[in-house]
Order: structure tokens, then C-alpha cells, then sequence
């Protein structure tokens, strides 16, 4: 008999997605056969047969039909001797999770909003798991509020990935959120937008104030616009500005202080006006005004029709502050035996980034301190903390227990790990920021810990990895995971005790991937840890896009030159919003960070304990985002495999 086998696979069948296992036979001196096969309602889909010889690592693939659909799956693998028995030297079955998801499918509208007699343009993108587009059919339908199909678009082919459609809307159309559905490959998805009926006013009063407005700032600046809506110009008349200020999170009821800032007569206002605030005025209406939203409204008389027109603009005000967090949560899990790494990242109270003048002069210092379980604590040397070149704003610690003098008598006795961080800027600023890691233990004390020293891994590259162990192994087995699909395994003759290897990074693997290594001791043990690590497969393509301003003599409107350069053959989508509508940030658009965000949907524990964070623009619109590699230290292997 095979006294040890370990297959590895994932739980996850997708359609059109061969489903991968790695098979590992061990201790047996003859091949053994191994035949793997899929099943759906207790018929056979598919199925596939490999001869596997000792201590070796073998990658078996199942094709999984296009058009497969809901059921009960199972997976049956048995293992037999040349010329034997159906199972004689071991068997197997497991149930499996079926999936419909197969495709990355957005929706990018040319507006969040439309009205009456308007046209509806909405294009749709249609990538794989590969990053690469989708070259098939799609259904698309033009839903309205009451669910009834408007305009139905049947199979839509492209073969560039991407599909665009439009549809004028009537001079009365159905009032509510409608939606875009698209469906692909059985797998359906769903975009909404806004359709309201607009009677447009005489005129309209417009306020423009900063999205974000921060304590220490001199004054809120509003500039008030009015203008008619048949094109007659300016508007004069007698302008009111009022000002009311109320907490974000304010409970049911909450009634503001609304104040009158300033009154204009018509002979000042003729259809354009600007002012400023100052702070002190604000905190008249709400103290404090950290966390707290300004409302300036603009009432506006005309004279001529003797109309009142009215509009406003919200401002949020956030403190002069910093908060620090560690990344991946204040509860993580670490090993005692092995180097630890955590992260931190600071931002301002309105989420943006620190400026580089606060971080040319700052101080980040973390204090270590280790609970044991009789319930006695010691505290480790303070250290300091630095800055990553690659990410301003984010900086790393590393804590080694066995480097601590006249402690490896008691790292087997360590309950906790709590990092006590402190930030210092150079204005004087401070922020804290507190985590508890839980320390994991093994009865034999054997572990492995994998690092990486790569920065940014793209596709095309190698990811360079680190293997560290604290006992004797030969070699160590890995396996690589991405949106459920087992990609690439291997095995690896460990030749130190810390032991460096890379592997190449495929389209597969992006947005982001796992390693698993493992290793299966003499009595039965298996020792393992996991790195999960983001990818980006967007670079691969580079291409610049340009726009620039041209005028013609014979007309005396301006034209717009786009030039796109890149590679010969690639399709480029450019796309036109107007500035106010996409500074709603509506959800409607597309972009690198929605398009991550999709993938990563594919895997179900994709946000639990990741190292990312989002900065904010100084508008309040998303900003750049951060995303390092992490671990997932579980409690045993099987957990580990979860």
C-alpha cells in the first residue's frame, strides 16, 4: 500500500476553467497510477489518468465544459498499482463548490444621471482571469425601475473585449434607477444609473466650495454663479448666502444653526460673485468643526421676473490631525520561532496623504512587549521604525524573538505580542496606534516562514521568494493559488536555512496570489506557511495617451486632439466625462482600482487581513492605494488550507 499521498487542489469548479490538482505520492518505490475524475449529480464530466512516480510533484488537469451549470460536484481520485484494481492503494472523494463567475464584466456609463430626450451610452469591458478580453457573445438588456426589458441587445459579439450600446431615452421616461444587465458564459452582472424628468428653472444659482476644508485653513472661499437657462446671460439680482453647519455622524433630528453670511444687493451682483469665510464665522455655528460638514446656500432674487432660485454645495471639515494604523487589522497572528513583520500607514483625518514636508522630519518608534502565559510581562527594546522608499507614508517593523538575549528558553511560554507605535511629525503632531498578535504554537516547534523581497511583482517578471526554516529539511514543496484556481506547483531542494528561489508571474495570478509552501516530516507532520502577494497585470501594455487643444481659422469653435501610442494591435477605450459629473464619483466609471476590486471577488477571503490601504485627493476623490504582501498564519495546516 501508499503509505503517504497528499493532493492538493482547490474547492472551487468554474466553468470553462480546467480544474487543477497536485499530486504528491510518497513512500512508494513503483509508479502508481492515479486517475482523477469530476462529477456533477453523479454523472461524469470529466476525468483524467497520470502515471506518478515516487517523491515527485505531478500537475493534473480536468476540463470543465463552458456550459456546465449548478449542481452537487465531487472530485474522486484514487490511486492503483500498474495492471490492479481500481483503487488499491488509496481512494478519495471530496464535495466541491460550483461558481458561474468566470469573468470580470464592467459596465462604464458616459453619466450617472440622465433626463428626459437624453441618450444612454454605456459600454461594457469583458476580461478573463488572464487579464486578456473575452472574445465571445454577451447578452445585453436596458432594464427599468419596474424590472420591464426597454431594449434588449442579444448576442453582441466582440472580439476585443469590449461592447458599447446606446438608447434614447422618450420625453417621458420612467423615473427611478434603471439598470444594465449583462450576461455571459451564465454569468450575469448589473449596472444602475439615474433617470429623472428635469424642467429646467428661469435660471440656475450655482455654489462652488471645496470638497475638504481642514481646520488650520484661513477661510472657506464660495464663488456663486447665476446664469439663465434659455442663454440670456448673466442674472442680477439681490443674493442672500446662508451657512449651517452639522456633525457627519449626527443622530435623527439634528436641526442646524443656520446663519445669514452676507447680503447683496443688485447693483453688486450681476451674475458672478466670490467671498470668503473666515474660520472664525464657522466656528459660530459648530464647535467643534473636526468630523462636521458646511452647508453654504445661495438664494438669488431677480430682478426682472422676480423669481427666487436657490443652490448649494456642502463642504467637509476635517481637523489638522494624523491617525496611524497597522495594516492588516489591530489582531494578527505570528510565530514565535520566526521573524515578524508589521506595517503601518498614516494618513490625515480626511484620509489624504501626509505631505512631504511632515515626513522629511518625523520619529515612528514602536515598543514591543510580550505577555506570557503565566500571565507576566516583559518589555523589548524600543526601536524605531522605517520609512519604505517605495511608500511614503508607510513604514515596517520587524521583530525577532530568538535574536533577544537569554529569551529562547521562553519563546515557547510567549501568549501575545502587543506594538505599542507612537508618530511624531515635525510640527509637534502625534498619533498612537496599538496591536495584539496572538503567538502560535507547534508540539515539535518546527516551522517555516516565507518572505519575499520583491516590491512591485508584474507580470512578466519573477517574484523572488525567502524560505527560512528552524530544523533540518532537504526540500520543501510549493503550490501557487489565484481566484481559486491551483496555477503552478513545484519542488525545491533546500540548501541553507534560508533558502532564496523566484517564480515567474503570470497573467493568472494577478490581481493578487498565494503561495503555499509545505513540507511532510518522517512522522507524519506537515509544516507549512502561506504569502499572499499582489500582482499588476495592468503594466504590461504600456501606452501613453495625450490630448492637446487645436484651432482652425475657418471655424471659430476649438477642436481636441487625442494621440494614443502604444503597441501595434492593442485596443485602447478612451472615454469623456464632464468634470462635475465625475468628481461625484458615482461608481459608474472605470478604472485600475475598480477593475482590482472586481478580481479580487473571485477569491472570498480576499479582504480578510490584507496589507492594503486608499489614500483621498485633496477633492475627496480616490487616490493612490498601497498593497504589500501578507501572510496568513492559521492554526495548522488544515486551516491553512481554508
Amino acid at each position: 500500500m501508499c503509505r503517504r499521498y497528499l493532493i492538493l487542489s482547490s474547492r472551487v469548479v468554474r466553468p470553462g476553467h480546467p480544474y487543477r490538482l497536485s499530486v504528491n505520492v510518497l513512500d512508494n518505490r513503483q509508479p502508481v497510477v492515479v486517475r482523477a475524475a469530476l462529477f456533477r449529480d453523479s454523472v461524469r464530466l470529466s476525468g483524467v489518468q497520470r502515471e506518478c512516480a515516487e517523491n515527485s510533484m505531478n500537475l493534473l488537469e480536468i476540463p470543465v465544459p463552458s456550459n456546465s451549470g449548478p449542481g452537487r460536484y465531487r472530485l474522486h481520485v484514487e490511486g492503483n498499482e500498474p495492471d490492479q484494481l481500481e483503487g488499491s492503494l488509496f481512494r478519495n472523494q471530496t464535495e466541491l463548490r460550483f461558481e458561474a463567475r468566470s469573468l470580470t464584466m464592467l459596465v462604464q456609463m458616459d453619466s450617472p444621471v440622465y433626463r428626459q430626450l437624453q441618450t444612454v451610452r454605456f459600454r461594457v469591458v469583458l476580461l478573463g482571469t488572464d487579464l486578456k478580453s473575452f472574445k465571445s457573445s454577451a447578452d445585453v438588456r436596458l432594464l427599468d425601475p419596474n424590472g420591464i426589458i426597454m431594449k434588449r441587445w442579444p448576442s453582441l459579439q466582440s472580439n476585443t473585449g469590449l461592447v458599447s450600446a446606446e438608447y434614447p431615452l422618450g420625453d417621458r421616461p420612467v423615473e427611478g434607477s434603471w439598470k444594465v444587465r449583462v450576461t455571459a458564459r451564465g454569468q450575469t452582472e448589473e449596472q444602475p444609473f439615474l433617470v429623472e424628468v428635469y424642467q429646467p428653472p428661469k435660471f440656475e444659482v450655482l455654489v462652488e466650495t471645496p470638497a475638504l476644508l481642514r481646520t488650520s485653513d484661513p477661510a472657506l472661499h464660495v464663488t456663486v454663479t447665476a446664469d439663465y437657462s434659455s442663454g440670456g446671460g448673466a442674472v442680477s439680482g439681490q443674493l442672500t448666502l446662508l451657512a449651517e453647519a452639522a456633525p457627519l455622524h449626527r443622530h435623527v433630528g439634528w436641526r442646524a444653526k443656520q446663519v445669514v453670511l452676507e447680503t447683496i444687493h443688485s447693483v453688486r451682483f450681476s451674475g458672478r460673485h466670490q467671498t470668503s469665510v473666515p474660520m472664525s464665522q464657522l466656528l459660530q455655528l459648530l464647535q467643534p468643526l473636526d468630523g462636521s460638514e458646511v452647508k453654504v446656500t445661495a438664494q438669488l432674487v431677480d430682478d426682472q421676473l422676480q423669481v427666487t432660485g436657490q443652490g448649494h454645495s456642502a463642504t467637509r471639515v476635517y481637523g489638522d490631525t494624523i491617525q496611524l494604523k497597522f495594516l492588516g487589522g489591530p489582531s494578527q497572528v505570528f510565530r514565535a520561532h520566526m521573524p515578524f513583520r508589521a506595517h503601518l500607514v498614516a494618513h490625515m483625518t480626511d484620509g489624504s496623504r501626509l505631505s512631504p514636508e511632515r515626513l522629511v522630519r518625523h520619529r515612528l518608534d514602536v515598543q514591543p512587549e510580550l505577555v506570557f502565559r503565566d500571565g507576566k510581562r516583559f518589555k523589548m527594546s524600543k526601536r524605531r521604525a522605517q520609512m519604505s522608499p517605495n511608500h511614503p507614508g508607510v513604514w515596517e517593523v520587524e521583530v525577532v524573538l530568538y535574536e533577544e538575549r537569554d529569551f529562547n528558553q521562553r519563546m515557547d511560554h510567549v501568549r501575545y505580542l502587543r506594538l505599542s507605535a507612537s508618530l511624531k511629525d515635525y510640527r509637534g503632531k502625534t498619533a498612537r496606534a496599538e496591536a495584539v498578535a496572538a503567538a502560535v504554537h507547534t508540539p515539535s516547534n518546527l516551522h517555516l516562514h516565507l518572505a519575499t523581497s520583491t516590491h512591485f511583482p508584474k507580470v512578466g517578471e519573477y517574484l523572488v521568494l525567502h524560505v527560512r526554516c528552524n530544523f533540518f529539511i532537504d526540500h520543501f514543496r510549493y503550490v501557487v493559488f489565484s481566484k481559486g484556481i491551483l496555477l503552478d506547483h513545484g519542488l525545491v531542494k533546500m540548501k541553507a536555512p534560508l533558502h532564496t528561489f523566484p517564480i515567474p508571474v503570470t497573467p493568472q495570478m494577478a490581481p493578487e496570489a498565494t503561495v503555499l509552501i509545505f513540507h511532510l516530516t518522517p512522522y507524519g507532520q506537515v509544516v507549512s506557511d502561506t504569502l499572499r502577494f499582489p500582482v499588476s497585470g495592468l503594466s504590461r501594455n504600456n501606452f501613453t495617451v495625450s490630448v492637446a487643444r487645436t484651432t482652425h481659422p475657418n471655424q471659430p469653435r476649438f477642436g481636441v486632439e487625442v494621440s494614443v501610442k502604444g503597441r501595434q494591435g492593442a485596443t485602447v477605450g478612451l472615454a469623456a466625462f464632464q468634470s462635475h459629473l465625475y468628481q461625484v464619483a458615482a461608481g459608474t466609471d472605470v478604472s485600475s482600482f475598480k477593475l482590482m476590486r472586481a478580481m479580487q471577488k473571485f477569491d472570498h477571503s480576499a479582504s480578510s487581513g490584507e496589507f492594503a490601504h486608499q489614500w483621498t485627493t485633496d477633492d475627496g476623490l480616490p487616490g493612490p492605494t498601497v498593497h504589500l504582501a501578507s501572510h496568513r498564519t492559521a492554526f495548522g495546516f488544515n486551516e491553512t488550507l481554508e
